[in-house]
């Protein structure tokens, strides 16, 4: 009987163990969506505000001019 009870025991650690995989591995992959979905976000603004029309000169005096704005703070 000692044999069975420790099958039980070893089957529903291992179940459990199992589902806490799945879970991590699910919160990973609404992570990532999350992500995704702000990135798209992101763009479709970028797009709507012309942004994706800009030159490397302009992009690059944007960065100078936000990086100088955060180092007043």
């Amino acid at each position: 009987m000692k044999h069975k009870d420790t099958l039980k025991v070893d089957q529903a650690l291992a179940e459990k163990y199992q589902l806490k995989d799945v879970a991590w591995a699910l919160k990973q992959m609404v992570s990532r969506v999350q992500a995704q979905m702000a990135v798209r976000k992101m763009r479709i603004q970028a797009r709507q505000d012309g942004l994706d029309t800009m030159t490397e000169q302009e992009i690059n005096a944007l960065i100078k001019k936000t990086r100088a704005g955060r180092k007043k703070r």
